[in-house]
């Protein structure tokens, strides 16, 4: 069987685990109820990232890698009041395996949201993902720069 696609369905029941059972995996609070999801992946396949709807909360991002990246949020309000957050691993008892809750929805006034992957300080432009209107929604990401908004 190819390594690529086991990796991948290997990721895919982790996130789903994660999703589904979070409680299992040592996270708290009560299961959300998955609407939508997509999936992506590094050229190399070496890093699967999973991006689910979790209801009014927001949306579950799952990264299955053995790098140390760190997943930036930016959107802007109006499109002019920029938002800039580096997000907050969740607990996780999975070597390789980090979550995080985004708290975005998308509205009128905030059409767009970026995921922005960096190792070492360096921009991982294969991973950064700039979305409008949804999560299906994929736009070229110098479409909507961070701070800039439009």
């Amino acid at each position: 069987m190819n390594k690529t696609f086991l990796a991948g369905v290997l990721a895919l029941l982790a996130c789903l685990g994660l999703i589904i059972c979070p409680g299992v995996f040592g996270q708290e609070g009560k299961k959300p109820t998955v609407n939508k999801a997509v999936q992506w992946a590094s050229n190399d396949g070496k890093t699967q990232v999973f991006l689910a709807d979790a209801g009014p909360k927001g949306y579950r991002l799952t990264v299955i890698t053995a790098m140390p990246l760190r997943v930036s949020y930016h959107t802007s309000r109006n499109s002019r009041i920029p938002v800039e957050k580096v997000l907050a691993p969740l607990p996780s008892a999975i070597k390789g395996v980090t979550t995080y809750d985004i708290d975005h929805r998308f509205t009128r006034t905030t059409p767009w949201m970026r995921l922005e992957f960096n190792l070492n300080g360096k921009l991982v432009n294969e991973l950064t993902r700039t979305f409008f209107n949804n999560i299906d929604g994929v736009v070229p990401n110098e479409q909507f720069q961070p701070g800039r908004g439009k």
